[in-house]
């Protein structure tokens, strides 16, 4: 059996991609998922808004997901794929990512075939199962890592060397760009090399999680739609961690002290692998912790961080923590650094773990910390439909 297989589905059309295609939910704020719903009903958004976000956006959100689809799919704003596989382009800060997309069998998250790296919580898979279950629409697309294969990149750049079926967005910040592809040949040689191998999960944990449920459960054998990419296709970024304050900076300095070499620094210097930093009483210091680096999840910076300085020495061990929030590291630096000031808290920042140290997790069978990294760019959701039982 193929880890990999066509699939047939719709695209949406040229006229209506800028009007339709969504930042992925999880993506936006609460403030712009809700701003977008009042301002555009035929965003894709509207398929996949909450109950909450919809009761803030009012009579102007689709009541329901399945009524906002059907809205959608009624308005003409998609044009059938014949069935075939997708490669998805998004250029963004002068650099282009491209993956093929296809459809993978949710047994392949379960033999090996694709391995995760991330724990899931079981109320979001509960939430997205149930959701499959009254939505059977699939479009916000699980990324996937492969290894690099020049055959696959020959293959991949032949077809990206023709007219796009779909282009849309500015081109000096970010463009998406879509070609279908159906010669049978292409789309063999695409899934057996796309298959040689194993594949990793880069985001979309919960989604396959909630896929795999909905096999368990139902008996059913849902696919989970997914762009596979390049082992480099896609960048890593870090999240910092910011401590609310006040804090006692001379103490926690003096701690921070007894596990690390620290190091003052002339302001944020570009993220290394094993050494922090952090922004304090406004100062910047780096930080090298003394102890040999550990192997596995144990090893990894994020780890290092709660382990060694946050737990022992703010007794904040957990993402969950009120004190703590969560800042991705392309958050603008000025802003995050004039809230520590207010405050009166610290920013600790640190470098994303490479693809090799996600291989390396998900071939020993453990799992990254919570927020400890996420790949960028984003797909957008409502550019490739697949209607389940349609």
């Amino acid at each position: 059996m193929r880890t990999l297989a066509p699939f047939a589905g719709w695209l949406v059309r040229q006229d209506r991609a800028e009007q339709v295609a969504s930042p992925m939910h999880d993506a936006l704020s609460l403030e712009d998922r809700v701003a977008t719903l009042r301002s555009n009903p035929f965003s894709f958004l509207q398929v996949t808004a909450s109950p909450q976000e919809r009761a803030m956006a009012g009579s102007l959100a689709e009541p329901d997901p399945a009524t906002a689809l059907a809205h959608l799919v009624g308005s003409d704003a998609y044009r059938p794929l014949p069935p075939g596989l997708v490669v998805y382009r998004v250029t963004e800060g002068g650099r282009a990512h491209t993956g093929v997309v296809a459809d993978v069998a949710t047994a392949a998250f379960g033999d090996g075939r694709v391995l995760g790296h991330e724990a899931v919580n079981p109320a979001r898979v509960e939430a997205l199962a149930a959701y499959a279950d009254a939505v059977p629409a699939r479009s916000e697309l699980v990324a996937l890592l492969h290894r690099r294969d020049a055959a696959l990149d020959a293959t991949v750049a032949a077809v990206t060397a023709t007219q796009p079926a779909v282009a849309f967005g500015d081109p000096a910040l970010r463009r998406e760009q879509v070609w279908a592809v159906d010669d049978p040949a292409v789309v063999d040689t695409l899934v057996q090399r796309l298959g040689a191998g194993p594949l990793y999960v880069a985001d979309g944990h919960h989604r396959v999680a909630a896929a795999m449920r909905r096999e368990q459960e139902t008996g059913a054998h849902p696919r989970v739609l997914c762009a596979v990419f390049a082992e480099d296709g896609l960048d890593l970024v870090a999240f910092s961690r910011r401590v609310t304050g006040p804090l006692d900076a001379t103490t926690l300095l003096a701690g921070l002290a007894q596990v690390c070499q620290v190091r003052p620094l002339d302001g944020p210097h570009p993220a290394r692998r094993g050494v922090l930093q952090v922004y304090l009483a406004g100062a910047w210091w780096e930080l090298e912790p003394r102890a040999p680096r550990r192997a596995g999840s144990a090893g990894l910076d994020v780890s290092v961080l709660h382990t060694e300085l946050l737990g022992p020495l703010l007794g904040i061990w957990s993402v969950e923590d009120p004190r703590l929030v969560v800042v991705p590291q392309r958050a603008a630096d000025h802003q995050v650094v004039a809230s520590v000031d207010a405050d009166g808290g610290a920013l600790f920042r640190l470098a994303a773990p490479d693809v090799t140290d996600l291989a390396d997790l998900a071939e020993r069978g453990e799992v990254m910390p919570a927020k400890a990294t996420y790949f960028a760019p984003k797909t957008s959701a409502g550019v490739v439909l697949v209607l389940d039982g349609a």
